[in-house]
């Protein structure tokens, strides 16, 4: 009986379900929490997270959930298997008790059944938190990152929390008389459940398993509810007036604003659309070449500052802009000594710290230059006199001048 009930709420109830948009979204099945469940749910055979969620959590929801999720119904039916562990306890409580009349060797027994049932029911509730607990640990950057096939579902969140901000309501904002009704239902339903919770026995009578259907009495001193119980139930409904009337001030009110967010949002639906794909890709793909985005880098490269790979084992540089060596161009830049320093540090070696075309150390630094220059040729593109040179003696290979190049 429990695996038929289980294939029919998953097969018939839960996979109709799934189809509308809006059961996906109140389930929230793009939230971590149930992405976690169903990562667990999909694991074959008898794992025990699968196991735990399957037997320990709520009969019903937890079947439809597996339809709605589209789950296979026969690798649900394989993990629920293990509730027999929970079902004979249970049912043997119930089976003890109808008998406790009899002897108090029922009653003892039926005393532990309801124990181990609980035992039972308490090891498969931690369980459950103990398996989403480690599926978020293994899997915590998998379960938050954001899905393609959820994209209508984070728009309507998005578009919800909008209407909500738009419609908000504030305590100045609502009538007065609304306002009395609310607080009149607030103090009703307040009353009522402590008169319930203090008077019991005076509000409601006794009716046991073993008792004659037929002796039954609903009204009364004796009845089932009692003077008292009555007085408690209307005052209860009684509280539901001024929700109710609350209810229908709100929408009213909020009627223009909600009209105005939506059209607003209706000319937004897809620009955001686009903007949250881009943002995915973004993410899915930008941190895997290690350069970062290359349009990011091609900006870099246009203002004149581009990451040195650690290929050439050394710091950032930035070459090509006055502002990044942080010194203005001299009006000896254009000297036959500047020319011919830059002539060799195509050919040679350049160093690192940048020039000061002030003369006599110009002409000292071109002739260190020159015994670099016979160790080899590096190619190089010629530097501009406003190049603050990088130290590249050390790159002899293609893909070194390929990374000068940049």
């Amino acid at each position: 009986m429990k695996m038929a009930a289980c294939t029919i709420q998953q097969k018939v109830i839960g996979e109709q379900l799934g189809n509308s948009i809006a059961v996906r979204r109140a389930v929230g099945i793009h939230k971590p929490a149930i992405r976690a469940i169903e990562a667990v749910l999909k694991r074959p055979g008898l794992s025990f997270g699968k196991c735990m969620i399957l037997c320990g959590g709520p009969d019903w929801p937890t079947s439809v959930l597996a339809g709605i999720l589209r789950l296979s119904v026969w690798q649900c039916l394989l993990g629920t298997c293990p509730v027999i562990a929970s079902i004979v306890p249970m049912a043997l409580t119930g089976s003890f008790y109808l008998k406790r009349d009899e002897s108090e060797v029922w009653t003892r027994t039926g005393n532990l059944m309801l124990f181990v049932t609980t035992l039972v029911s308490a090891v498969f509730l931690v369980g459950i938190g103990w398996a989403i607990q480690d599926e978020y640990d293994k899997r915590g950057s998998d379960l938050t990152k954001p899905r393609e096939e959820f994209l209508e579902l984070e728009w309507l969140d998005f578009r919800a929390g909008k209407i909500a901000e738009k419609c908000r309501a504030s305590w100045v904002d609502v009538p007065r008389l609304v306002r009395l009704l609310y607080g009149f239902g607030a103090v009703f339903a307040t009353l009522s459940g402590h008169l319930f919770l203090w008077c019991t026995s005076r509000c409601f009578g006794a009716f046991t398993l073993t008792d004659d259907i037929t002796s039954l009495t609903w009204l009364g001193p004796s009845g089932l509810v009692r003077p008292l119980g009555l007085v408690g139930l209307a005052a209860g409904s009684a509280s539901y007036f001024g929700l109710l009337t609350y209810n229908f001030w709100y929408r009213s009110w909020s009627r223009s604003p909600r009209s105005a967010a939506l059209a607003d949002l209706a000319s937004q639906e897809e620009g955001w659309k686009n903007a949250w794909l881009e943002d995915l890709h973004k993410q899915n793909h930008g941190g895997l070449s290690g350069e970062g985005n290359p349009s990011e880098v091609e900006g870099k490269k246009s203002e004149g500052e581009v990451e040195v790979p650690t290929l050439l084992s050394a710091r950032t540089r930035s070459f090509g802009s006055p502002s990044a060596s942080g010194r203005k161009p001299d009006a000896a830049a254009g000297s036959p000594a500047t020319s011919e320093a830059n002539a060799k540090a195509k050919a040679g070696s350049i160093d690192v710290e940048p020039r000061q075309h002030d003369g006599e150390g110009e002409e000292a630094d071109v002739a260190r230059e020159s015994v670099d220059r016979q160790s080899g040729s590096c190619g190089g593109e010629q530097l501009g006199p406003d190049s603050v040179a990088i130290d590249v003696c050390e790159l002899q290979s293609p893909a070194s001048s390929a990374m000068l190049s940049l």
